[in-house]
């Protein structure tokens, strides 16, 4: 993955259309993580089938694969949105928080749709050192507490 990628990745807004809410990269969200205590769950994942190795398909295609996506994760608690990058061009792709997802089942999914990076994080685990890119078994991860002793932030896996 180039670095100009992984930079668009990093700065790319994962939306949650309901409950509303907005994921990003290296940032503590304090809705996602009343979601995850209400549901019982302390990891998660934003997962995407769209555009597989970025490269853009016809919107039938894309939607046709998030459906598969979303048949493929009827096990989860799902929750519809959209990661919308900074590049005009580059049209937002329909995704789905996934609540109680392990980190190794998300990058199952990932790879099987494709996909270069995944979004994961979970409680007790925060922010990874934005620096470091390769492969998902090199991310590094940097344990921060925040004021409410909650510690928790998204962060990109990258799978290719």
């Amino acid at each position: 993955m180039t670095n100009k990628l992984f930079q668009a990745y990093s700065n790319t807004l994962y939306k949650v259309f309901e409950p509303s809410l907005c994921i990003k990269i290296g940032e503590h969200n304090p809705t996602l993580d009343s979601l995850l205590e209400k549901y019982g769950e302390n990891e998660y994942a934003y997962l995407t089938a769209y555009n597989p190795f970025s490269e853009q398909l016809a919107h039938a295609k894309n939607n046709q694969r998030h459906q598969q996506l979303k048949e493929d994760l009827t096990s989860y608690q799902c929750f519809e949105g959209e990661g919308c990058g900074e590049d005009p061009t580059w049209p937002c792709e329909r995704s789905y928080l996934v609540l109680g997802i392990s980190k190794e089942k998300a990058i199952i999914v990932g790879n099987r749709y494709g996909q270069n990076a995944i979004v994961y994080g979970r409680r007790n685990l925060s922010c990874y050192r934005k620096s470091q890119m390769g492969l998902l078994t090199t991310v590094k991860f940097v344990k921060k507490e925040h004021s409410n002793g909650r510690s928790h932030c998204a962060s990109l896996m990258t799978l290719h």
